[in-house]
């Protein structure tokens, strides 16, 4: 409770000892207006975002790489960065900052004037500090940054002059149109390259949905012959079913037929003798289907043998009435 009512908070080490190396636990700040943390170990800017009335923050003498975390400090006037290894201003600094008035950038590694002419955005920025940086011994760069940073009444710690600005002016307005006159040469070259890309992409996506009706034509078309030939196959098995059924239910039938006939045969009693002649042929049943039947000659054999017996019994006779008469 009693951070929530900070104004003014004073975390830099002077002296080297006890170094903040992360910012935190600042959340429940959120009157702080005043932020301190120069002098310290601290590499990355992370935790801030939640200091939303945050007006003044010092981060000088410190290892900070980026600019970041301070997308959403849009009452922020004063910044300083100074002696940092920042070699990179983002963009949405020149977007997001809009209350921006005071920045210093001085003794990082900023090689390029252009990633400092981004901030021309920034309508309250007066007062920038980039000396020491890579960039700032580049020749007429008080003169660049005066041309394109149009706000600024103080470069560097000195007061900029409208002699200066008409020298600017002067020295980089025509240089300053023929860059613009490449850049807009080069947009439309990229944007011929980028149009001729997209014909050809839709010339390609043309192809492949021909290509992929085609195929989509094809894949139904056997589809449907699958379907015919699987119908096709079902039918014929079915009707070889049939078929085997039919032959196996006739040959049964004919099986039954010929075990009944078999049966009949065999109860039925012999038949009236008959010649030697007829006992050869073989005749149609006297029944429908078929059998077929062999006279029986069983019973005039016998009967031939009984008679053959009856003609030789005087024979017989002699031979037992022979030896009674010896006796006598």
């Amino acid at each position: 409770q009693s951070l929530a009512l900070v104004h003014s908070l004073n975390l830099s080490s002077s002296t080297g000892d006890k170094c903040i190396k992360f910012i935190e636990n600042l959340h429940g700040c959120q009157r702080l207006q005043v932020l301190n943390l120069n002098h310290n170990m601290i590499q990355r800017m992370e935790r801030l975002n939640a200091l939303t009335q945050l007006r003044e923050l010092q981060l000088a003498h410190n290892s900070i790489q980026r600019i970041e975390g301070l997308e959403l400090l849009s009452n922020l006037q004063r910044l300083n960065l100074s002696y940092n290894r920042i070699d990179h201003v983002p963009v949405w600094l020149g977007k997001k900052l809009q209350s921006l008035q005071t920045l210093h950038l001085q003794h990082n590694l900023i090689t390029s004037l252009y990633e400092v002419s981004r901030l021309r955005s920034l309508s309250s920025l007066s007062d920038l500090s980039v000396s020491g940086n890579p960039a700032s011994s580049l020749p007429h760069s008080r003169l660049f940054l005066l041309y394109h940073l149009r706000t600024l009444d103080r470069l560097d710690n000195l007061q900029v002059t409208q002699e200066e600005r008409g020298h600017a002016h002067q020295r980089f307005n025509a240089e300053e149109l023929e860059r613009l006159q490449r850049e807009v040469d080069s947009s439309q070259s990229e944007l011929s390259r980028l149009q001729r890309e997209q014909q050809a992409a839709v010339t390609r996506l043309h192809q492949q949905e021909e290509t992929n009706r085609t195929l989509t034509a094809q894949t139904q078309t056997q589809h449907h012959t699958h379907t015919l030939l699987e119908q096709q196959l079902h039918t014929k098995s079915q009707l070889k079913t049939r078929a085997e059924l039919t032959r196996a239910f006739h040959r049964l039938y004919e099986l039954e037929q010929e075990l009944t006939f078999y049966k009949i045969d065999t109860k039925l009693s012999p038949l009236p003798p008959c010649s030697e002649a007829d006992t050869d042929s073989v005749a149609e049943s006297p029944y429908i289907g078929k059998a077929r039947h062999i006279r029986n000659t069983i019973t005039s054999t016998s009967r031939n043998q009984t008679q053959d017996l009856d003609s030789s019994h005087p024979l017989l006779e002699d031979c037992r009435t022979q030896p009674s008469t010896g006796k006598d």
